[in-house]
């Protein structure tokens, strides 16, 4: 015996009753009314409520939409949680100072320090600041700009200025190895090279 029940007209609820038959609204020319309706074999038996004193022994149920709601809801939850794991595995991965922590060969290669502790020497000599507020950030026209440039530390920041010199990447290129914009690759590239004029500048020769 079959037993049939109306599809319900608003969504979330017709988008879910319309998947469980495999039928997709204004495609074919299928358009729910209240007329519509859907026989149980579309739905697993525990989809259907049964109700005591019903005729058909079976009632559909705003409990089953709930409950597949609440259903998407946490699988959507997870997928979330997911994309944020995804992409902080993607920021630890990125070029940082921690890429030559240990390998002289990179230091060589990318800044151009011998090791580790020359890069820091020079860093440490430039007198940036603890957040970089040293460094006064300007774009390429040299009009000052907006501290938002500060989106890599700012050891990572001359990293990156000592790198983009010696290897000559552009600046879309140093923005992916660094995760941040061409645009914020520009600025800080600009304000790290005036402060090393003034501060290299100012060494007696």
């Amino acid at each position: 015996m079959f037993h049939f029940f109306s599809v319900p007209l608003k969504t979330p609820e017709k988008t879910i009753w319309c998947n469980k038959m495999g039928k997709v609204e204004g495609k074919v020319g299928f358009r729910v009314t209240k007329n519509t309706k859907v026989c149980h074999v579309h739905f697993k038996n525990e989809d259907v409520l049964k109700v005591p004193g019903d005729p058909a022994g079976m009632k559909d149920s705003t409990s089953t939409i709930r409950r597949e709601n609440i259903r998407l809801k946490t699988e959507l939850e997870k997928t979330k949680e997911e994309l944020e794991a995804t992409k902080d595995k993607m920021r630890k991965t990125t070029f940082s100072v921690s890429t030559i922590r240990n390998n002289d060969k990179l230091c060589k290669h990318y800044p151009g320090s011998p090791n580790l502790d020359r890069f820091r020497i020079c860093y440490e000599f430039l007198r940036a600041g603890e957040n970089g507020e040293n460094v006064i950030m300007k774009d390429a026209s040299g009009a000052k700009t907006r501290p938002g440039a500060r989106t890599l530390c700012c050891e990572d920041q001359l990293f990156m200025v000592l790198l983009k010199l010696r290897t000559g990447y552009s600046n879309i290129h140093c923005g992916w190895l660094f995760n941040c914009d061409g645009s914020t690759v520009s600025r800080l590239v600009c304000s790290w090279i005036n402060s090393l004029f003034i501060q290299f500048g100012s060494l007696p020769i």
